[in-house]
């Protein structure tokens, strides 16, 4: 398993990128959904791949329209900032509220 702690998901494939940097496929790499980038035919040569249902996301904000299907298409579990934080304000709430009751 991988727990990927980032704020981008870094899935994307040449298909999917808005930009084509490299830097954002390395999981689509990983997972085998990235095998053409000029350069990395090395890449084809790696009979085990990580399959996706094997990775975790934590802290997720910045993510391409073409990650989000992915994510979505492989029902892969992630957990963005959003939901972080309001889990964070639920837990603390009673400390809080406690904390500046008149």
């Amino acid at each position: 398993c991988v727990l990927w702690i980032d704020a981008h998901a870094d899935l994307n494939t040449t298909q999917t990128s808005p930009s084509g940097n490299i830097h954002g496929m390395p999981v689509a790499i990983l997972t085998g959904l990235e095998k053409t980038i000029p350069g990395f035919e090395w890449v084809n040569a790696i009979s085990t791949t990580l399959p996706l249902s094997r990775v975790g996301y934590i802290g997720l904000r910045d993510v391409d329209e073409g990650e989000k299907e992915l994510l979505k298409k492989h029902n892969v579990a992630a957990c963005s900032m959003s939901d972080i934080l309001l889990y964070f304000y639920l837990l603390s709430f009673p400390f809080f509220s406690f904390c500046f009751r008149k």
